[in-house]
């Protein structure tokens, strides 16, 4: 049973780490960072993991009243290594690779690529066309169990498959560049009637050769309750608090966050079967090709990190 300075502890790292995460997102919005921009998104999300984590940790050892930092206690139950900071950074990526973090999701969701809540296993192979019936009931599905990959919600009236890439981008590609890398793959993703209105407006400037604000062409996301990075505060001081107990292996802490991970990765892939097998049985005019839909497993094994 937690202290009731442990449950403060916890509650004031989880919260601190949000809102640094916040922070740091509102800012990449500002200067134009999307989680389409080349490295740059994944080298500050590391960073904005490492900071918000040390901030966590600082929030958790004054809301618990500590004379001696969590930070410094895990440092010399972990090898017996003093230097709390390399602990930290030690800890926080421990954290970050068991739950299968993608640093770059903490950047905000461009509007011409993937967003920050594209999972694999909830999209469709596309064409260059519209999506069919099948397509499309298979999408709502997706959209009430993933959400928008750009917004991340769950709770839209209607879902509308995005073409990612847009069309509209995959046009302006440069010829040499098309010859030698051959044509994109589209994929269709689930997408809230507000980022589609936004993604649409943003493109007819684009077409029209109209400037657009760096903020409209990427979207705000909240932190998700289905996404492992938005744990990761609560789970550093978790493991620091089971330090400072003498609890033993410090795994012990992520045994009911990897617990959950694994149980929505199953649901999803439930849910992405049965629509696959209804999208199967319709045989669309759309859909002439059925392994089109088989799932390769290899290439969404970290579903939570996106």
């Amino acid at each position: 049973m937690l202290e009731a300075s442990d449950r403060r502890a916890l509650a004031a790292g989880g919260g601190s780490y949000l809102a640094v995460v916040c922070a740091s997102q509102a800012v990449q919005l500002v200067a134009g960072i999307t989680t389409a921009t080349p490295l740059l998104p994944t080298l500050l999300g590391a960073c904005t993991v490492g900071g918000a984590s040390a901030v966590a940790l600082r929030a958790a050892d004054a809301a618990g009243g500590r004379r001696r930092s969590l930070a410094s206690t895990y440092a010399c139950h972990s090898g017996g290594s003093a230097d709390a900071t390399a602990a930290l950074a030690g800890a926080a990526l421990h954290v970050c690779f068991g739950l299968g973090v993608r640093f770059w999701a903490l950047s905000p969701s461009s509007l011409a690529a993937e967003g920050a809540f594209a999972w694999a296993a909830a999209s469709l192979p596309a064409g260059e066309g519209y999506a069919s019936t099948p397509q499309r009931e298979a999408l709502q599905r997706f959209g009430r169990l993933a959400g928008c990959h750009s917004c991340g919600t769950r709770f839209a009236a209607q879902y509308v498959g995005d073409h990612v890439p847009p069309l509209s981008v995959a046009s302006r590609r440069p010829r040499l560049l098309s010859a030698v890398l051959g044509r994109p793959a589209f994929r269709f993703y689930p997408q809230c009637r507000a980022c589609s209105a936004q993604q649409a407006a943003t493109m007819n400037r684009r077409a029209r050769d109209l400037p657009s604000t760096l903020a409209s062409r990427a979207v705000y996301h909240l932190p998700s309750p289905l996404r492992a990075t938005s744990y990761v505060g609560v789970a550093v001081v978790a493991l620091a608090l089971a330090a400072e107990a003498d609890v033993g292996p410090a795994r012990r802490a992520l045994s009911i966050a990897s617990g959950a991970a694994d149980a929505t990765r199953q649901k999803l892939l439930s849910a992405r079967a049965t629509c696959v097998r209804a999208c199967v049985a319709a045989r669309s005019a759309h859909l002439h090709a059925e392994p089109a839909f088989h799932f390769c497993a290899s290439g969404s094994w970290r579903i939570l990190s996106k």
